[in-house]
């Protein structure tokens, strides 16, 4: 597997303020945006990332190959 066009999330958190207000969803919701824009594929290591591509399978066109959601 060539890793040079592979963003790897690894971690997503937002100020316990803005938990449960749809912060975090649209952080990766832009980050996924600028993923797939820039040609890149995904390797979702962050839960959060994981559950969201989960929950939206439009972008599970974007994962990288071997992973799975």
């Amino acid at each position: 597997m060539n890793n040079d066009n592979i963003v790897f999330v690894t971690h997503t958190e937002v100020p316990s303020e803005l938990e449960g207000k749809g912060v975090g969803s649209r952080l990766i919701s832009l980050a996924l945006t600028w993923i797939k824009e820039k040609g890149y594929t995904l390797a979702p290591l962050c839960p959060f990332t994981a559950a969201y591509v989960k929950r939206h399978p439009e972008w599970k066109e974007i994962l990288a190959s071997g992973y799975h959601v």
